[in-house]
């Protein structure tokens, strides 16, 4: 099993850093890492969020003047060192190249910068340096959780998909919270790695013209709880195994030893109003994962998948991917159904066949009324 105790890790593995806001912008995090009892549960992980506070300041709101910009970024992870803003301010080849603004810490770790700007939208991201835990990568880029209006990626952008998009005079945006809670068998679980996903752009058909991406990171805090400030819009979180907690080179979880999902989310729509997301319970149970075959590494081709409908799921699908990663893109992905075998003959969602010898990953997505779960995954190379 895995055991993580404060920044020592007994168990390889990976992860993960954040605190929750209160509705002022502030912190109401738990810090009392005794809230999560380790004889109890077998993750008992420690991190950024149990052991100390983290409190930026909130944004100011933009002063919505004619000819000027007011640009603000407040972490909710701890470690962050410099924000620059990057977009198409100039319209020239200077566009998505270099910062058309550097961001200063107010002090309290909220980044604030303003500038002049002739009225008319401009696209924009955040690049976000520093974090604790090896949360973030170095040099993210992000989404503005704080501004409703988006726009899809122009070519120079540094992501092909939706980003966000500075309307001048400023007009003021209403936030609301989205919280939640991440449990273990009905233990508080905290140092699991949250984030806040905007921007996806939907046509009259509800059919997406440009994907959503990140906005935001966090870690579920010690007594389990995760709060994000955001705009209207839709919006989507993730919640995942903190794989990089011990560091950023280490080893890849075991299913056979570490009883967790590892990856889940859910999509939900903010107008005018708060949203709690229901309570997520990250155990995928030792006997599930016993009840998972092959796991041996290998298998012939066509293969049968074998795994739990896990409690708590209505139905359940199997997922092949390239990676070892739960929640990257899968190379197949089943039909969700409440059988719990599936014979696979290797062909791929594009078409093609699985390459003998190469080594694939294999787990299991989970589907309740309102999560959607992938289990961690075992190897397979097919012959």
């Amino acid at each position: 099993m895995v055991r993580i105790v404060s920044a020592l890790v007994l168990f390889g593995c990976g992860g993960a850093s954040h605190v929750a806001a209160d509705a002022s912008g502030g912190s109401d995090a738990a810090t009392d890492a005794s809230s999560v009892d380790a004889a109890v549960s077998p993750l008992a992980l420690a991190c950024a969020a149990t052991t100390g506070g983290f409190a930026p300041n909130p944004c100011p709101a933009p002063s919505g003047a004619h000819g000027h910009a007011d640009l603000c970024f407040r972490p909710q992870w701890p470690g962050v060192t410099a924000v620059e803003v990057y977009g198409g301010f100039h319209g020239d080849n200077t566009d998505w190249t270099a910062p058309f603004l550097a961001l200063t810490d107010d002090g309290s770790g909220t980044f604030t910068g303003s500038a002049a700007l002739a009225d008319g939208t401009y696209p924009y991201l955040f690049r976000v340096h520093g974090s604790a835990d090896n949360l973030v990568k170095d040099g993210q880029y992000l989404l503005d959780q704080t501004n409703a209006a988006f726009v899809a990626g122009p070519p120079q952008a540094p992501i092909q998909r939706s980003v966000s998009n500075l309307v001048i005079p400023q007009p003021a945006t209403a936030l609301h919270h989205v919280t939640g809670k991440v449990m273990y068998g009905g233990i508080a679980q905290p140092c699991f790695s949250v984030d806040l996903e905007v921007g996806e752009i939907l046509d009259s058909q509800h059919r997406p013209l440009s994907e959503h991406y990140t906005a935001s990171f966090a870690e579920s805090a010690a007594d389990g709880t995760f709060d994000f400030p955001v705009a209207d819009g839709h919006v989507m979180t993730v919640v995942r195994f903190p794989f990089r907690l011990a560091g950023a080179t280490a080893p890849y979880p075991d299913p056979a030893t570490t009883p967790s999902i590892g990856y889940a989310r859910q999509g939900f729509d903010i107008a005018g109003a708060d949203h709690a997301v229901e309570t997520l319970d990250v155990m995928y149970a030792a006997a599930d994962y016993a009840a998972m075959s092959p796991t041996s590494g290998t298998a012939t081709l066509p293969v049968t998948f074998a795994y739990d409908l896990v409690p708590g799921a209505t139905t359940v699908s199997v997922a092949v991917i390239g990676t070892n990663i739960a929640g990257n893109d899968p190379a197949y992905w089943s039909k969700y159904g409440t059988a719990t075998t599936l014979t696979w003959n290797g062909t791929l969602g594009n078409g093609t066949q699985a390459t003998l010898g190469t080594t694939y990953y294999w787990g299991t997505w989970q589907k309740s009324s309102t999560w959607s779960s992938e289990s961690l995954l075992f190897p397979i190379a097919f012959h």
